[in-house]
């Protein structure tokens, strides 16, 4: 679910390169706020085994958008951040 007016929600990117603690760091984000509702997350997972974060994102109704590329094709952490602060601007 993209969001394409981002006006009054809570943005939060997250660039991953082979992160272990992706989904739990996710479900942690999530749990601890009051207004899940009021989320846009926007991740950028780079690796060859992506968490499926589609269900946890719909359970709660997070707005959210979720690029995974294969890690072999990572082009640094410059690159991974453009792409999850690109929907930044898109209000």
């Amino acid at each position: 679910m993209l969001f394409n007016n981002l006006s009054g929600k809570i943005y939060v990117s997250i660039a991953s390169l082979m992160d272990l603690e992706l989904e739990p760091t996710i479900k942690d984000l999530i749990s601890k706020s009051k207004q899940p509702e009021s989320l846009f997350i926007s991740v950028y997972s780079q690796d060859d085994n992506h968490p499926d974060l589609e269900t946890i994102f719909e359970e709660y109704g997070v707005s959210y958008k979720y690029n995974k590329v294969h890690h072999s094709l990572a082009r640094g952490v410059g690159h991974a951040r453009h792409i999850t602060q690109k929907y930044l601007t898109r209000i």
